[in-house]
């Protein structure tokens, strides 16, 4: 398992020596000092917190990221989720929860928990996202995305 920062106490010094002893064990003793003397630094995702090094890669696995990007603030309708209950409400999204893997989504005071993608590979998945201006960034099928409504 990984040291990743703001996990269990770790702080950058500690996940920066844990990589370099990773890299000794694995490339040869010298490996992680000749890291660290690079300066060489790691995008870190905004929404999940983890590290990347190629950001078209990272938005493939991020549990934070739908069928497009999601931020902090924007305003959403749920859609295609199990609960119908959930469907068709509005709420802003909050501060992504990296333990839970979830958004927090604030639905006139009151929050609750979803993901940003739960059958992407189907063109479908939990939140269905708009603008304030009202136009479809992100709705769950794909055919809408960009459409005014």
């Amino acid at each position: 398992r990984a040291a990743k920062v703001g996990e269990d106490g770790c702080d950058e010094e500690t996940a920066a020596e844990f990589a370099m002893c990773v890299l000794d064990s694995v490339m040869g003793n010298g490996a992680g000092i000749a890291w660290r003397a690079s300066d060489y630094t790691r995008s870190a995702c905004k929404n999940c917190g983890d590290g990347y090094d190629d950001l078209a890669w990272h938005r493939t696995i991020c549990p934070a990221m739908g069928l497009l990007e999601l931020n902090t603030g924007d305003e959403v309708r749920l859609a295609n989720l199990t609960r119908q209950e959930f469907n068709g409400r509005e709420g802003v999204l909050g501060e992504f929860n990296s333990a839970k893997q979830r958004w927090v989504v604030n639905m006139g005071g009151r929050d609750a928990l979803f993901k940003a993608c739960n059958n992407c590979g189907d063109g479908y998945d939990d939140l269905a996202w708009y603008r304030s201006d009202g136009s479809a960034i992100g709705q769950g099928r794909q055919e809408f995305n960009g459409r005014e409504g």
